[in-house]
């Protein structure tokens, strides 16, 4: 049994798709008795329960995606053109979460126009230095650019591995300041981010540690000595400063929080019961206990 560890001076920042997407595929299509499906609600609230048992959490918000457009696709068009929608099965189970989470009294961040990774990095940034440490519970390479010696991220889907900024570069070949440089180099499938024809991922890597930052290996260009290389970089070097600026994760956006709203609170009992009992969760209901909260 993994001992409990304080965390009272801890902050957990919570991307709410990389534990929805990860239990709505992992676990079974569980439904109530008259058919509504609950698998995604009963793997996001388990995980949740894990993580507030196991690191004690006494700081924690949660960050969701909106489905508005944002300012990334007003500067390219196809900005995640090829992701799917989220399936119907999912987003049916979306309303339920967010009763779920308000029954909690956990603090919820949602915001038209910005990806929960810009909030997630806002929240971050403008709380590091009231708390010891902040973990981004994520398994989105996007957020490792912000990993610092008081940031790190908490991969969800690793067994929880703890990344900081030299687990970062032993996973990418980079460290966290360099990781927009890198994928603005190779692009990002998952985001839609064209790369840079000819260069790969282990090219990227060679050119960045050879002459810096992406603005300094376009500025070297004439200096690569594999002229094809040095063409492509001469092609596309603005498509390789949009995709940085496409990357590159907003740490101002305009949210309103405060640090005690962030502290875990006495949960609406009744509310959560049920809600607990309309789902017919029976037996997760039972490991939601007060002292859990005290």
């Amino acid at each position: 049994m993994t001992e409990k560890t304080s965390s009272v001076k801890d902050l957990y920042l919570l991307d709410a798709s990389s534990y929805l997407y990860r239990a709505f595929h992992a676990l079974p299509k569980f439904t109530t008795k008259d058919g509504f499906p609950t698998g995604a609600i009963y793997g996001f609230v388990r995980m949740l329960l894990s993580l507030l048992k196991r690191k004690n959490v006494k700081y924690i918000a949660v960050c969701f995606d909106s489905k508005a457009p944002t300012f990334r696709h007003s500067q390219f068009a196809d900005y995640k053109k090829n992701r799917p929608p989220m399936p119907e099965d999912l987003s049916v189970q979306l309303p339920k979460i967010n009763q779920l989470l308000a029954a909690l009294n956990l603090k919820c961040f949602k915001m038209d126009g910005y990806e929960a990774d810009d909030i997630l990095a806002t929240l971050a940034w403008r709380f590091k230095d009231y708390f010891d440490k902040i973990l981004i519970v994520t398994s989105d390479k996007d957020m490792l650019q912000i990993v610092n010696d008081k940031i790190a991220i908490l991969n969800s889907s690793q067994k929880e591995n703890i990344l900081d900024p030299e687990a970062v570069r032993e996973k990418l070949g980079v460290y966290p300041e360099k990781v927009t440089d890198l994928l603005a180099l190779i692009g990002d499938s998952v985001d839609n981010i064209p790369g840079i024809p000819g260069i790969g991922e282990k090219t990227a890597k060679a050119l960045l540690e050879e002459f810096g930052f992406l603005e300094d290996v376009i500025a070297s260009k004439d200096k690569i000595k594999d002229k094809k290389i040095s063409k492509s970089l001469e092609l596309n070097s603005s498509l390789a400063l949009n995709n940085k600026k496409l990357l590159i994760l907003d740490k101002n956006v305009p949210i309103e929080a405060e640090v005690k709203e962030l502290e875990v609170g006495i949960p609406a009992w009744s509310g959560l019961n049920k809600l607990f009992e309309e789902l017919q969760f029976k037996k997760l209901a039972k490991e939601f206990t007060p002292t859990l909260f005290s």
